[in-house]
């Protein structure tokens, strides 16, 4: 097993983790010490090769964007975005196809999923907890840029030239 993520999610859940392959994505929950290792779902319908993976902390739904939606199908089509309820068993996919996914942020106040995307692309977009209207925040970003957001005071927090930049 590959950890590629991890993250302390409110009850029932402490953690998620997940593989990399050509094979399905697997999605597990654990303690915090790595016990009590539960599969969550490892399904066709996960994809392939993990691009980014965030957790709603309001709501413990699962976002997970794959590489490309063919498991075990090296060169097939890139992207895709999809949401696991909290106990994995239900999956919805996003009728859009982001790739090369860098990281996802939640705004639950503002019901938004935040995500950045490179390289070739290099911008930040935004859509609906529901997958809707999916649009570009701004572009212009270099390398591999992760996101933070801080909604309280609704900035957007992004690395750029050496420095930390915030607009939303």
């Amino acid at each position: 097993m590959i950890l590629t993520e991890f993250f302390q999610l409110p009850s029932p859940h402490d953690c998620f983790i997940n593989e990399v392959n050509h094979d399905p994505i697997h999605i597990y929950s654990s303690d915090l010490d790595g016990s009590n290792l539960q599969l969550l779902n490892n399904s066709d319908d996960m994809g392939a090769i993990i691009q980014a993976l965030g957790v709603d902390d309001r709501t413990g739904d699962i976002y997970v964007s794959p590489h490309h939606y063919q498991p075990y199908t090296p060169g097939a089509a890139a992207g895709g975005m999809l949401r696991l309820t909290d106990n994995g068993a239900n999956i919805t996919k996003f009728s859009q196809r982001p790739y090369y996914v860098q990281d996802i942020e939640f705004d639950s106040e503002n019901n938004a999923v935040y995500y950045s995307r490179s390289p070739g692309v290099n911008d930040v977009r935004a859509m609906n907890l529901d997958g809707s209207n999916d649009r570009q925040i701004f572009s212009g970003l270099s390398g591999y840029p992760r996101i933070a957001i801080d909604v309280s005071s609704q900035n957007l927090f992004y690395p750029q030239s050496n420095q930390i930049s915030k607009r939303l």
